[in-house]
């Protein structure tokens, strides 16, 4: 299994590269089993008052270079899941995930 902090970086850095540091506030990500028994990452993200700023259709890019990115640094072959969320709901999350 990949190192969870190498993953966070990686994840971090794609995500403020396609969308700016400023709209990316915190991430959660959590390694699961997908319903074809492929590993998957559920990757949580709380946007920052994005307004009209937030682009939602750069989101299949950033799975692509991602995905790129884990495989090629990392070996790591989990496919990234993607949900754009506010951040009181990533507060929700985060507890339910306790």
């Amino acid at each position: 299994m990949t190192d969870k902090p190498e993953v966070e970086r990686i994840v971090g850095e794609v995500l403020k590269t396609a969308f700016g540091a400023d709209l990316i506030g915190d991430v959660h990500i959590v390694r699961t089993l997908g319903a074809d028994d492929d590993e998957i990452l559920r990757i949580y993200v709380a946007v920052n008052d994005a307004g009209n700023r937030f682009d939602a259709s750069l989101g299949v890019s950033v799975v692509r270079y991602m995905r790129h990115r884990l495989l090629g640094e990392l070996a790591d072959d989990a496919f990234p899941v993607i949900s754009y969320i506010t951040s009181s709901d990533m507060k929700k999350v985060k507890n339910a995930m306790v």
